[in-house]
């Protein structure tokens, strides 16, 4: 659980903020999502959630990064267990009501401008530095 937000976090921010394309980057964090995807199928190959057969906390935190991941890597391979679980979370009637405060008014932030963008990739370049 703990490299899901960070990998995923930067396959995000590489492949949607940066000013250029940084090949290096566009692979190395999305080949490591795909890796921790790849752990989360095969983790819930014999249970149905990612701690044993009760929905839990640990399936609350990964759940939006892994189905954002998931589709990140749609071209990959297969990982059945992973959608499946991807699907019974997404199908939960407090998940809905969750994502649905996303489209409330009062949480948008709209699209980014191209200055936006550009001093968040610069941020995130100078603190490398």
């Amino acid at each position: 659980m703990a490299g899901l937000g960070p990998m995923m976090g930067q396959a995000g921010h590489f492949r949607n903020y940066a000013p250029e394309p940084v090949p290096y980057a566009l692979e190395r964090y999305t080949n490591e999502s795909l890796r921790l995807l790849k752990v989360m199928d095969k983790r819930l190959e014999d249970r149905a959630f990612l701690a044993g057969d009760a929905y839990s906390i640990a399936d609350m935190a990964a759940y939006p990064w892994a189905m954002l991941g998931h589709r990140i890597v749609a071209d990959g391979p297969e990982m059945p267990h992973l959608a499946r679980w991807i699907a019974e979370i997404q199908a939960r009637p407090a998940t809905a009501r969750a994502f649905a405060k996303a489209e409330d008014p009062m949480f948008a932030t709209g699209e980014m401008t191209d200055e936006q963008k550009a001093m968040l990739f610069r941020q995130s370049a100078a603190t490398v530095r």
